[in-house]
């Protein structure tokens, strides 16, 4: 038992999930995360956490008298740096149930977690906790990394006053979108290589170790709607989603275009979809009419499992697809 587990209130358990407890985790998180009893819940949490071609999901559960009343699930992620594959993991979701908060579920079940993890030999953990919960991933080793470049680019001057009036959470659901196609579609009739990875800006740089059945995984997925918007023989990735009064086209992934291509495209993308704004990670481009996020883009925290020092800020080469929450 870890140490994590023994600071649990006596009649607390951990242990790690079986396929037996999904019912019971789904029914958690309705209770604990405000899901609603739409399928499209269930069906998300089965696609990132059994379908992942990195691997299914490590999770913990904690239990009191056989009853699930905690959880913690990490999303397998693997990198490539200087030709050797790195393998991490995604602090994602994490559930308590309202009886049992401020017991230390959180701390415990990821300490338990990450115990197993460093045994597992995974190199590292990531994620881009929001104000509220990262001074507790700080408390439990975390390190701060810095906020990712990010830029936006504005449809129009009301689109533009929208937007700024709509720094708030996004919606979890993508808007429905026409241009372009479905990935899964466009990436059926392409014959770009399996390698989808972007230019390394240096040569220790951090990349997702990207593939066609990673980029099949992480895009064809119906559920969010991502499209492909051609360009020659390559394509920026994006979806839509609702942020306060605004409608965000968000850029996640370019393939076979460099970042001046890809801005070209999101640009006619924008105009057409509709939307006020288009956000992507990077540094802004005024030429292109990408300038500063307001207030910084997400804020990277970095955990290390095994003797690893911190990567800089600049040494990750990550997009919107590598670090968007879905």
């Amino acid at each position: 038992m870890s140490d994590g587990a023994r600071r649990l209130p006596q009649g607390l358990e951990i242990r790690a999930a079986t396929p037996d407890d999904r019912p019971a985790i789904i029914e958690l998180c309705r209770i604990s995360l405000g899901w609603d009893d739409d399928p499209r819940f269930e069906q998300l949490y089965a696609w990132k956490h059994d379908d992942n071609p990195f691997g299914a999901s490590p999770t913990w559960v904690a239990t009191d008298a056989g009853r699930i009343v905690g959880l913690r699930a990490f999303l397998r992620w693997e990198f490539i740096r200087n030709g050797q594959v790195l393998r991490a993991v995604r602090a994602v979701d994490t559930a308590t149930h309202p009886h049992y908060q401020g017991k230390g579920l959180f701390t415990a079940l990821t300490m338990h977690g990450l115990a197993e993890l460093a045994a597992d030999g995974v190199d590292f953990v990531f994620n881009t906790p929001n104000d509220k919960s990262r001074p507790g991933y700080l408390k439990m080793g975390w390190h701060e990394v810095g906020r990712f470049p990010s830029a936006m680019r504005f449809a129009g001057p009301l689109s533009a006053l929208a937007s700024v009036r709509s720094r708030t959470a996004s919606g979890h659901w993508s808007l429905p979108l026409t241009i372009g196609e479905p990935f899964d579609a466009w990436l059926d009739h392409t014959e770009h290589s399996d390698d989808a990875r972007p230019m390394p800006t240096a040569a220790d740089a951090l990349t997702t170790n990207v593939g066609r059945r990673f980029l099949l995984w992480r895009y064809g997925n119906a559920l969010l709607g991502y499209r492909a918007v051609p360009q020659g023989r390559g394509a920026v990735i994006v979806r839509a989603r609702r942020r306060g009064l605004a409608d965000e086209l968000v850029l996640l992934h370019a393939i076979d275009l460099s970042m001046v291509q890809a801005d070209d495209v999101a640009a006619k993308a924008l105009k057409q979809s509709g939307c006020n704004h288009c956000m992507r990670t990077g540094p802004p481009r005024v030429r292109s009419g990408f300038l500063p996020l307001p207030g910084g883009g997400p804020m990277l925290t970095f955990r290390a499992l095994k003797s690893m020092t911190k990567p800089a800020l600049g040494d990750w080469q990550l997009g919107m697809g590598d670090i968007e929450l879905f």
